[in-house]
């Protein structure tokens, strides 16, 4: 089998732009209705913790907690 030469030097397609690459902010998660169940209770565990209202307790607050929790419990 051969391979096709390339005819000219150019590079073929779009350019990249070289821009540094984006950090991902969303992640996407299932949700369901266990999981907003354990979201709501971290929320509240937060806000007891913190000693602040629940609705001042963000989602996203709730789940980087959860997973720096756990990610430092020993198990």
């Amino acid at each position: 089998m051969s391979k096709k030469q390339q005819t000219s030097k150019k590079p073929i397609g779009r350019p990249r732009i070289h821009l540094i690459d984006r950090k991902r902010h969303n992640l996407n998660i299932e949700r369901n209705a266990k999981f907003d169940a354990d979201l709501e209770a971290a929320r509240k565990a937060l806000a007891g913790i913190w000693g602040v209202d629940v609705s001042t307790i963000t989602q996203t607050d709730a789940v980087r907690a959860a997973v720096s929790f756990f990610a430092t419990t020993k198990f």
